[in-house]
């Protein structure tokens, strides 16, 4: 017989469904604004979308933010401030496995350290990314860089 708090529990497992559809719709909206150039919405949606992932433990929807922040900072021409966002993500990543977001928040990674004048960090990154794409037979046109940013990484 179930318990009488299975409603209120599956309930509460609906809004949380909810919530993380809705941030995951947020963020979508996000990578759109900055694709426009909207780049203050973008930013309201991102930290939004970033609130909610991170009260629903949403691992992957942190990580994905993160990496849009730092595409935000980067299209605002302040990598200094895609920095943090992005060596957080590339973390998260690690740690999920998830080897081709990784070498995608990697390759931004490395555009804001050579935009910061840090080559070596870049330098390493950049091997890094290339060392994920090689695990997983794909090759940098699935980096999916901002389109400010398209191109070879190593231009920036």
């Amino acid at each position: 017989m179930p318990s009488r708090r299975s409603p209120a529990a599956l309930d509460a497992v609906r809004a949380i469904e909810d919530d993380r559809g809705w941030a995951w719709i947020e963020h979508s909206l996000a990578n759109l604004d900055l694709r426009r150039g909207r780049l203050a919405a973008a930013a309201v949606r991102l930290d939004r979308a970033a609130r909610v992932h991170e009260q629903v433990r949403d691992q992957e929807g942190i990580a994905e933010v993160l990496r849009a922040k730092g595409d935000l900072a980067l299209a605002r021409e302040a990598p200094w401030n895609a920095l943090a966002p992005l060596r957080r993500a590339a973390a998260i990543w690690q740690t999920l496995d998830s080897r081709l977001e990784h070498a995608r928040t990697l390759a931004r990674l490395e555009l804001a350290l050579s935009s910061t004048g840090d080559n070596r960090a870049a330098r390493k990154c950049h091997r890094a990314w290339q060392a994920l794409l090689v695990d997983v037979g794909l090759d940098d046109q699935s980096l999916r860089l901002p389109p400010a940013k398209t191109g070879d990484p190593q231009a920036g």
